[in-house]
């Protein structure tokens, strides 16, 4: 009974924080070259630790959970041109979302709306072997196309356990798509 309280003990702020993360903060970007001209404004947990991160780099939040983290970044990507409706339906489209996973194992993706925008959320995972361990690395992101930028707010959880790093990506899923669907977009 001991092991089982104290373990619940354990886990009672990951679970919290988890599956209710009322503490919700933002971030308003400028609309400054290290945003591409893009105005928005993007939801975190306020528990995550802001990365200081240069210009040329994704804004980057991190919660350390021992052997494992959680990891949200934010990317955006100017075009020269909008996007046109032929590309956007490819891009949310079950190839499209295929595609956008790279050379991870997809997971699944769908079709949501973000502030009125077509979003292809999708999740994939990554396992790679490293000269004494193994690393685990599930990921959901949600790729915005928005006039000339392609917006991706992805949400990554690392560890060395596959097993529990699934664990933790079902718990925390839903978090991820609450921060997600909360980016509002200055139009």
């Amino acid at each position: 009974m001991k092991t089982w309280c104290t373990l619940l003990l354990l886990l009672l702020p990951l679970m919290s924080d988890a599956q209710t993360a009322n503490d919700i903060c933002s971030l308003t970007t400028d609309g400054s070259a290290r945003w591409e001209g893009l105005h928005a404004t993007f939801a975190y947990s306020c528990s995550w630790k802001v990365e200081k991160t240069s210009v040329s780099e994704p804004q980057t939040f991190s919660l350390d959970i021992g052997d494992y983290g959680i990891l949200q970044t934010i990317v955006v990507k100017r075009r020269n041109q909008p996007f046109t409706d032929t590309e956007v339906d490819k891009m949310m489209s079950p190839e499209g979302m295929k595609r956008l996973s790279g050379k991870a194992r997809f997971l699944f993706g769908r079709h949501l709306k973000v502030d009125g925008m077509d979003c292809a959320e999708v999740a994939t995972v990554v396992t790679k072997n490293l000269l004494i361990t193994k690393l685990s690395v599930y990921t959901v992101s949600y790729f915005i196309p928005h006039d000339h930028h392609l917006v991706a707010v992805v949400f990554a959880i690392t560890g060395e356990r596959e097993d529990e790093i699934k664990r933790l990506f079902d718990q925390y899923k839903s978090l991820f798509l609450k921060l997600s669907l909360a980016t509002d977009f200055q139009h």
